[in-house]
């Protein structure tokens, strides 16, 4: 856990400072993302394959429709299939884990300021309006920043295609 102190500059919480906090978590969520990604594509790509390849397997001969390697195809479907859904559990996952991380350093650092501040208004609206702007940023994360990075990273490798 980061210190609080040092997500502050000026009296101020630096957002860009809490998001860097857990640079460890949201490398491994990219990565696992990126993991994920890789497999959904390999999939299509694969399957689409495997398909093609069967029926003209059928199409051209008796003989080579019985000779048709299709479990070997099938496992690789099966398996990339599988790694896309283990990388896409463990993205979020992890995700999660740092964002709530991320929630629990700010709300401590922001309720410990309240409690210490000696002409804080404590009334029930401020405090709700508080508990709801940390909830809006849980979902920055989780909603708008690591699809993006995904699309941004497909867009990239589909112009170097």
């Amino acid at each position: 856990m980061p210190d609080p102190q040092a997500l502050l500059q000026d009296g101020r919480i630096v957002l860009r400072r809490l998001m860097t906090s857990r640079k460890t978590a949201w490398f491994w969520a990219a990565a696992l993302g990126l993991f994920a990604m890789a497999a959904g594509i390999l999939l299509l790509a694969v399957s689409g394959w495997f398909i093609t390849a069967a029926a003209l397997a059928g199409i051209v001969n008796l003989a080579t429709a019985y000779t048709f390697n299709y479990p070997a195809a099938g496992a690789v479907v099966r398996g990339l299939a599988i790694g896309r859904t283990a990388g896409r559990y463990g993205e979020r996952l992890v995700s999660h884990n740092a964002t709530l991380a991320l929630l629990a350093d700010l709300r401590s650092l922001l309720f410990g300021r309240l409690a210490n501040a000696r002409h804080a208004t404590r009334n029930s609206s401020h405090m709700h309006r508080l508990v709801s702007d940390i909830d809006l940023l849980d979902e920055y994360p989780l909603r708008l920043a690591l699809p993006w990075l995904w699309a941004l990273i497909l867009l990239a490798l589909w112009l170097l295609l």
